[in-house]
């Protein structure tokens, strides 16, 4: 079997473990690091501290370490790991995680791997330090995690039938449905009646601790209500006296405070009145509005000249000689066509010369010479005519021109009116805006002096309040008033909240009772004692035999009530009839018993490797220690796989005992011895 360990508390080893191993050395030097680090392999966690992983990392100053335990049929290997994430918003993250291994196994999720682990393998460690200093109610709960007490009960029944008695019903009732009531409130039937009781008692322990306090304070209340009743009786008497004093007090008050209101709003309004005067004379008249009356009544607006129908005839007119000239331009453009027709026969006339005009092939000798004549005079009277037309147009144009002119000059007329028209307009727009601004300064003028003179009147008809003193003193006599009153009601509130706790006195004792024989009946006088009893003494026998094993025959015993039944839990071995304790044996005996225990526990659950490793082996005088080595080995040949002790004992303090493998460390390395 061999135990690995990489950055783990400082060190990396490994370790090949021979059944029988026995470290060696000055504290710091590496014992409990072996051990630690085969719970680690085996368990996921270290006993005593936190399972969390970042707990667990704190064992190395790296951001991993792994251990393994390896043996010819399987193999466990954990790495733990510290890793830097960065988050969406940039910022960075430790993540710690933990992973782990089991071969052979067909698991995948660790969850499942974890529980094989512990299905398989057990792996009992014994601290004496530690558990020699543990209380009796938990050196029982270390016991409770080995013996597997797995029985259904009908509780709320088997309390019932218990505590229920028709001696209780008809001697006290009260306390009959009292403990009726506690039964159905607190009693559940679960699966596994041993762990609800582990679960519940704490709960009945916490309520018993309240009940007596109540009961404690109600009896005390009780005593003292009887020496404050005649004081209370009186105080109540003078509480209502001073009351009504402190009420006609607060009437005089509200009377002062009333009239103090008054003066200061006298004087507020004498204030207003000085400010209202001054803005009164600081009012100034504003201007009239005659002149600007005067000036819109006179005021003499531009004569518009319009030319429009004048305007009108000139275009009709434009519009007439615009179609004689149309005429004209189409009288010279007939002539010049006909000029051309004419040209054009006599130039074709000319070019012939004996031939017909219509084809040179064909001869002709006729004389055009008469037709020539006549057409140049037919030309020659085109040319008057277009001659005639062009000087028409000229004058259709000028006359057109002349028109458009005086149309331009009418239509300039007519803008210029317009334009000093709407001047004027602007103008007359002005000065009835004026009118009409100085017309609203009159009128806010006359009504803020009518408010002004009208709130000086109203102010002026005011009477002076009469003002009432006496105040500060009616304050101190109301504050000592006060003082007295306050004394008297804590009187009254001490004697009535005295009551109500009386008036608990009775439910607290019923409570604290039957919460007392609750946890009696629970507990491991009860219920939970005959539990363990049954299950303990199926492990008597396996305890005897490996006691027997170890070189002891003396026999076994737990009880879990003393013989003046109170509850206890003890166990030790009988010699000679006589139970010696476990706290009066010596060390090594304690670790020879402790040894039988645990082995007899190991070989119930029947895993498939057994493993004892025990701590602080340096407890045991050295002249036990070859006795207690020679036990261990005989217990591990016949029942344990392995058993790894480890303790500040010096090699030459005893000589090495058949098949220990003694090794001394050194700073976590070994030394020759």
């Amino acid at each position: 079997m061999k135990l690995k360990a990489q950055n783990f508390k400082g060190m990396t080893f490994s370790e090949e473990l021979t059944g029988l191993d026995f470290f060696t050395g000055n504290n710091g030097s590496g014992k409990s690091a072996r051990i630690n680090a085969l719970h680690l392999a085996l368990l996921g966690n270290i006993p005593g501290m936190s399972k969390d992983t970042r707990e667990i990392m704190k064992l190395t100053a790296w951001d991993s370490m792994a251990v393994s335990l390896e043996t010819d049929n399987f193999a466990i290997n954990r790495v733990l790991e510290m890793n830097q994430k960065i988050k969406k918003t940039g910022e960075k993250a430790t993540v710690f995680s933990s992973n782990v291994q089991l071969k052979p196994c067909d698991l995948s999720g660790k969850k499942e791997i974890e529980a094989e682990i512990a299905k398989k393998f057990i792996l009992t460690t014994l601290d004496f330090d530690e558990f020699t200093n543990l209380s009796d109610e938990k050196k029982r709960k270390y016991f409770d995690q080995f013996v597997d007490i797995d029985e259904k009960m009908d509780l709320t029944k088997e309390m019932k039938e218990r505590l229920l008695t028709p001696l209780l019903k008809r001697n006290d009732p009260d306390r009959y449905e009292n403990m009726e009531f506690m039964i159905e409130t607190y009693i559940q039937d679960e699966k596994d009646t041993n762990e609800f009781i582990k679960k519940i008692l704490p709960i009945l322990i916490e309520d018993k601790k309240a009940a007596d306090d109540t009961y404690k304070k109600a009896f005390a209340a009780a005593e003292k209500l009887k020496e404050m009743k005649n004081k209370f009786e009186k105080s109540e008497r003078d509480l209502k006296i001073h009351k009504q004093e402190l009420s006609d007090f607060s009437e005089q008050i509200g009377s002062i405070d009333a009239s103090e209101r008054e003066v200061a709003n006298y004087c507020s309004q004498q204030q207003q009145k000085a400010d209202l005067q001054a803005r009164l004379s600081e009012l100034k008249k504003p201007e009239g509005t005659s002149k600007i009356d005067t000036a819109i009544e006179e005021f003499v607006m531009t004569v518009i000249l319009d030319f429009s129908s004048g305007e009108k005839q000139i275009s009709e007119k434009i519009s007439d000689l615009e179609k004689l000239q149309r005429k004209a331009a189409n009288g010279i453009k007939n002539n010049e066509k006909e000029q051309y027709r004419y040209k054009s026969l006599i130039e074709k006339i000319q070019k012939a010369k004996g031939t017909c005009v219509l084809s040179k092939e064909i001869k002709c000798n006729n004389d055009f010479t008469s037709v020539v004549a006549e057409f140049e005079e037919k030309i020659k009277e085109y040319e008057k005519e277009i001659i005639g037309f062009t000087s028409d147009s000229k004058i259709f144009q000028a006359a057109i021109d002349a028109e458009n002119n005086e149309k331009l000059r009418l239509i300039g007329i007519t803008n210029d009116t317009r334009n000093e028209r709407r001047k004027e307009e602007k103008l007359l727009d002005e000065l009835k805006s004026e009118r009409r601004i100085r017309q609203n300064q009159r009128d806010n003028y006359i009504s803020l002096k009518k408010m002004y003179t009208d709130q000086i009147e109203a102010i002026e008809a005011l009477k002076e309040p009469e003002k009432i003193t006496g105040k500060e003193e009616i304050l101190k006599e109301m504050s000592a008033l006060k003082m007295v009153i306050n004394e008297e009601e804590q009187i009254k509130h001490t004697y009535l909240n005295m009551q109500d706790s009386v008036s608990d006195y009775t439910d607290a004792d019923l409570d604290r009772t039957n919460l007392k024989y609750m946890i009696e009946t629970l507990g491991l006088k009860g219920i939970q004692g005959e539990l363990l009893k049954k299950n303990l003494s199926g492990v008597k026998d396996m305890v005897d035999e490996n006691l027997k094993i170890l070189g002891v025959t003396y026999d076994f015993y737990f009880q879990t009530e003393s013989e003046r039944q109170k509850e206890i839990f003890q166990f030790g071995w009988i010699n000679s009839e006589r139970k010696i304790d476990f706290e009066a044996l010596s060390g090594a005996e304690q670790i020879i018993l402790m040894s039988a225990i645990v082995t007899a526990f190991m070989e119930i659950a029947k895993p498939e490797l057994k493993i004892l490793t025990i701590d602080n082996i340096d407890r045991v005088h050295p002249d036990n220690l070859p006795g207690l080595l020679a036990g261990l080995e005989s217990l591990k040949m016949k029942k344990l796989d392995e058993v790894l002790i480890a303790g500040v004992v010096e090699v030459d303090d005893f000589y090495a005992i058949g098949s220990w493998n003694v090794r001394k460390l050194e700073g976590g390395f070994y030394v020759e011895s």
